[in-house]
């Protein structure tokens, strides 16, 4: 996308991949853009220029002048709440002197501001970047990588799970961990602070965060934030699930609690928290996942150096061969947990909840949705 004389527009919530300055302007006084939400992955095209190799920055606004460097600089451009992975080129370059202003705000990028901001003005002789109506806020540089902590759940509702990324400007989400990143919502709470479940049973992943002692629902990971719950605890300590009795065809999820001392449920995610099993197990050294394939959550930890699964988070410690586990999910349609592993920046899986034999990763997916 290139503005151009009279043209304004707003790109919002794409994804970029092979990005070569895929949003830019031309410099022209009365045109500029705004881009909003967009996520720009990590690989982009190798350019060759008079045998120089280098790689071209993400989005720009162009000059007026000879070759696109100095004079005017368009109108305005705003890059706002954006997500940059790649570290080998600029994420914005600025040629020339916009006559209102351009605006570097609130986005997340994993370099320095020196190297993901670009000012190329000065190339022209008699010009200077100083005094430019360029605002770049704060806090926006030298970041780690969002894609290395992802969340699993089905937000398209098509009963496999999807795979999904929040970067600290939005959440995205990648169906069946195979497909694009696909823009869910403009929340920036990171992945930590959220859980997971099906609170509705609509069929559709819900996520749940905390504001104080209150459980805050987002329908679908996509609405506005709405009370479900309140309850004394830390976020890091509970789970969605389906750990409950439920009615049958009953698709509703349960928020598991572990505090050091006991395990409880809150059914629905709405029901006061019971009690259901004795454990200092707490929510970080647990995994979860339907092992059984009987319709409710397991619960998986590590006694004695070995993976212990308690069936539904109400019986004892049974012994269950595992090995170490990034999500757990549904990922074929079947029956069953799989186990989702990101190895080497490739997607791998366990398919069909049966872990009796010698664990074998079979690769799912080989496309990059760092």
């Amino acid at each position: 996308m290139s503005a151009s004389l009279g043209a304004f527009p707003l790109v919002a919530a794409n994804m970029y991949y092979l990005n070569r300055h895929s949003i830019a302007s031309d410099g022209s006084a009365h045109s500029g853009y705004r881009a909003w939400f967009n996520l720009v992955l990590e690989d982009s095209p190798l350019q060759t220029t008079w045998g120089v190799p280098y790689h071209t920055q993400d989005f720009d606004m162009h000059g007026s002048d000879s070759n696109g460097f100095g004079g005017r600089g368009g109108d305005y451009v705003q890059i706002f709440r954006n997500t940059f992975l790649g570290t080998n080129r600029p994420n914005y370059e600025l040629r020339g002197n916009p006559c209102n202003y351009s605006d570097f705000a609130m986005n997340v990028s994993l370099q320095d501001g020196s190297d993901a901001i670009s000012y190329k003005v000065s190339e022209i002789p008699g010009t200077t970047t100083t005094g430019y109506p360029f605002n770049v806020g704060p806090g926006q540089f030298g970041f780690s990588n969002p894609a290395d902590h992802l969340g699993v759940g089905d937000f398209d509702g098509d009963t496999r799970q999807d795979v999904f990324l929040a970067t600290g400007t939005a959440w995205y989400y990648a169906p069946q961990g195979a497909a694009e990143w696909r823009f869910l919502s403009a929340k920036t709470d990171p992945i930590q602070n959220l859980i997971f479940g099906d609170f509705d049973g609509d069929g559709r992943t819900d996520v749940v965060g905390m504001n104080g002692n209150r459980l805050m629902v987002s329908w679908g990971g996509a609405s506005d934030w709405e009370y479900l719950n309140s309850v004394n605890a830390s976020i890091t300590d509970l789970a969605g699930g389906k750990f409950g009795s439920h009615a049958p065809g009953d698709r509703r999820d349960d928020i598991f609690w572990a505090d050091g001392k006991q395990w409880y449920v809150s059914s629905d995610g709405t029901g006061p928290f019971t009690a259901v099993n004795v454990s200092s197990f707490r929510v970080k050294d647990l995994r979860f996942g339907d092992f059984d394939g009987v319709g409710t959550t397991d619960v998986l930890g590590i006694v004695s150096g070995k993976w212990m699964v308690s069936y539904g988070a109400a019986t004892v410690w049974f012994p269950m061969p595992l090995f170490a586990t990034a999500a757990i999910g549904t990922f074929d349609g079947n029956k069953g947990a799989d186990v989702l592993n990101w190895s080497d920046l490739h997607l791998y899986i366990v398919s069909g909840g049966s872990l009796d034999g010698p664990a074998t990763w079979t690769e799912y997916s080989r496309q990059d949705l760092r």
